[in-house]
């Protein structure tokens, strides 16, 4: 097999064997080179770079074996095969060429046959080695430029996913903000003395504005289970008081259609850690969707306590198809027609319920035939609990000395009113701050009793006021809760890191405010 182009560089000191080998490498089309002596044989090989030396063992000053050494160790040269051409050699001799890098032997005399099988294999060889190193080549040049895409996916996914998170904090205060001020104003509304038509109105606006309040709390909730970023707190509570009073909200509600609510519950002295408010969430939701959906019947709820919790939801409604049973925990999946559906809602409940479940590394399953009702069945772990947080909490509150000065840090003029009646109600005396920056004038003037502190301020932020305030020093013991609609896990961290004492998050509860507030302020007189 003759390969093109090929060139050969013959070394050795006998012209006449030089001759030969040229004439039967030339008739087969190889490009020929020849010298005498190793220090020619260098010089031309930087010249011609030849594909395959023949080299004599036996040649003057600088023999071959130490020739082949030199060729082996110069980068340019070092992967061209070496044939020795020679008389008949003891195994020590082979062995030392081998050693130096030699590929092959042929003895001398030798047949135009054996010579052109040899030259023809190793010069193959080195075809196959090239080829496949290109191809090496090729392969680790595109994986350097796919790796290099990569990272430049990576870092434009990361960009996109910090920009998601900024726009998801920033979208969640922009909402919740305006929405807290419309609540907290038809609450205050419905406190004043109205004829019968104005508490029509008033008590359908606020049926309305709490159903808007449920959609924004659904999107916003599983965008944040989505992203990861929702912050839980474990901590010990009783089963008993906590799906108790779950069940005794619901029954009102489920007596309204006709349905039977009944529920069984491990003993009162029944402890379990976990995170309570999401624990209540998941378990709300699903009794009202068996109320929501069932239509006559009984509704149970069943509460087990081993080395897991279980829970089971089981109700006597239409039931759901096999083939549509996961869809219904997929987000913005309903069953129902938009057109022709007959229950309200954003189709995000059972998908927050399901991520809720497995973010508190559990699960939520559904077993269900068409017609034959539906059995909800959540499992939870238990969880350690975080250090410091229970004995806090469940500290008793006592009966404050005199009324507490409270500094509302709130540049929204509706939800700085609506903080100011709700606690000027409790007879607290309130001062306001509109910025970041008055908020400090106002505290080193005032000496208030507990800061209440809106995150998103003009000027200076209230998380930089929050580090300004406990880098101070004197301020170290000074209650400050975050009156906020940024709820993301990050920012959580964030605050809590900084110094924060407690997080209410808007649309505010009243009850959880003024629980916040009194335990925060009878833990400063202990």
């Amino acid at each position: 097999m003759i390969l093109d182009h090929s060139r050969i560089l013959i070394v050795d000191d006998n012209e006449n064997i030089r001759d030969v080998l040229e004439e039967i490498l030339v008739l087969e089309g190889y490009e020929v080179y020849s010298c005498s002596h190793a220090e020619e044989a260098l010089d031309q090989a930087k010249t011609v770079l030849p594909d395959l030396f023949l080299l004599d063992i036996r040649l003057p000053n600088i023999d071959g074996i130490e020739l082949c050494r030199i060729l082996k160790k110069d980068p340019t040269t070092s992967s061209i095969p070496i044939i020795f051409i020679s008389g008949l050699l003891g195994m020590e001799e082979k062995v030392r060429g081998f050693n130096a890098g030699a590929a092959d032997y042929i003895t001398k005399p030798f047949h135009n046959l054996d010579v052109l099988i040899r030259v023809n294999t190793h010069l193959m060889l080195r075809k196959n080695t090239l080829q496949l190193k290109s191809m090496n080549d090729d392969l680790e040049q595109k994986i350097q430029e796919r790796t290099a895409e990569l990272r430049v996916a990576l870092d434009m996914a990361e960009e996109a996913n910090d920009a998601k998170s900024d726009f998801l904090s920033n979208i969640n205060h922009e909402m919740r903000t305006p929405l807290n001020g419309v609540l907290g104003m038809l609450k205050l509304m419905g406190t004043l003395p109205m004829d019968d038509d104005m508490e029509m109105y008033h008590s359908l606006a606020e049926f309305s504005a709490r159903q808007l309040s449920a959609v924004i709390s659904d999107i916003l909730e599983y965008t944040q289970l989505d992203a990861g970023s929702m912050k839980l707190r474990y901590t010990s509570f009783s089963l008993y008081e906590c799906l108790n009073k779950v069940c005794l909200l619901q029954k009102t509600h489920a007596e309204n259609k006709g349905l039977d609510l009944s529920w069984t519950l491990p003993d009162a002295p029944a402890f379990f850690v976990s995170d309570e408010i999401r624990l209540v969430q998941i378990v709300s939701n699903l009794l009202i969707n068996a109320i929501k959906y069932s239509v006559s019947g009984a509704i149970t709820l069943r509460c087990t306590l081993t080395e897991v919790l279980k829970i089971e939801v089981r109700d006597q409604g239409p039931g759901i198809p096999e083939s549509r049973i996961e869809d219904i925990f997929k987000p913005f999946i309903q069953l129902e027609s938009p057109y022709t559906k007959e229950h309200n809602g954003t189709g995000l409940g059972l998908a927050i319920c399901r991520s809720l479940s497995l973010a508190l590394g559990g699960s939520l399953e559904l077993e269900s035939r068409e017609g034959e009702g539906s059995c909800f069945t959540l499992v939870l772990p238990r969880q350690k609990e975080e250090p410091g947080k229970t004995d806090q909490q469940s500290k008793d509150i006592l009966p404050l000395e005199r009324p507490p000065l409270i500094l509302v840090v709130e540049d929204d003029t509706i939800n700085q009113y609506l903080l100011e009646q709700i606690l000027e109600s409790r007879g607290w005396e309130v001062l306001q701050a509109m910025n970041g920056e008055e908020a400090l004038e106002e505290l080193n003037s005032s000496q208030p009793d507990l800061i209440l502190l809106d995150m998103g301020l003009p000027k200076k932020s209230g998380y930089e006021v929050l580090k300004e305030v406990r880098s101070m020093g004197q301020y170290d013991d000074l209650p400050i809760v975050a009156v906020t609609a940024y709820s993301h896990k990050e920012d959580l961290e964030r605050f809590e890191a900084a110094g924060i004492n407690d997080v209410i998050t808007k649309p505010i509860s009243e009850e959880a405010l003024f629980q916040s507030i009194s335990r925060l302020l009878a833990l400063g007189k202990h």
